[in-house]
């Protein structure tokens, strides 16, 4: 996982450094860089020593290290979409007549609209922007604040999946789903 992102990144870098020097080079990396203590803005230093964050480090530093003129970094939440992202699992899995949330469901979700993500990225080129910027929605919400926005739509049955089944399960991913982010309005 960290290498695909590493090396794509790396070679786009390299041929815009090369051949497109005067365009902008936009990197969607994570906000899972961020550690799960405290709440954050683009300003935040308080980083994660997990998986995700040296994924998100090494990502990002694959392109920093070009020295590029002209890009933008978004560290993006959780992308929710109609057609597709992680609104659509829980879609699937909410018309089944189920929800299953990873560990106590007090864990802190940051989202972005697909619709917002897009603008957000035009905004960034229309305006000239460049650095750091987070990519999420000016709220977020604990898991179990999910589920009861969600049974507004439908009935459905919650599952809670304890946080040790799930590190049985993924020893080395697992704060893929156990992690808390809270992050507020995009820096």
């Amino acid at each position: 996982m960290i290498k695909s992102r590493v090396n794509t990144t790396d070679k786009i870098a390299n041929v815009i450094k090369e051949h497109f020097p005067k365009k902008k080079l936009i990197n969607i990396s994570g906000i899972g860089i961020y550690n799960n203590l405290n709440e954050h803005t683009v300003e935040s230093t308080a980083y994660d020593d997990g998986f995700m964050a040296t994924l998100v480090k090494e990502w990002e530093a694959s392109l920093l290290k070009h020295n590029l003129n002209n890009y933008v970094i978004v560290r993006c939440g959780v992308v929710l979409g109609k057609r597709g992202g992680y609104f659509k699992i829980i879609q699937n899995t909410v018309k089944l007549g189920f929800f299953v949330i990873f560990g106590n469901g007090k864990k802190y979700n940051s989202f972005i609209y697909l619709k917002d993500l897009s603008k957000l990225i035009e905004w960034l080129v229309v305006n000239d922007k460049k650095g750091v910027y987070n990519g999420v929605m000016p709220n977020y919400y604990t898991d179990m604040e999910l589920v009861c926005e969600l049974r507004k739509l439908r009935k459905f049955v919650v599952f809670k999946l304890p946080a040790f089944v799930i590190k049985a399960l993924f020893p080395r991913m697992n704060e893929l789903f156990l992690d808390s982010k809270k992050l507020g309005l995009p820096g």
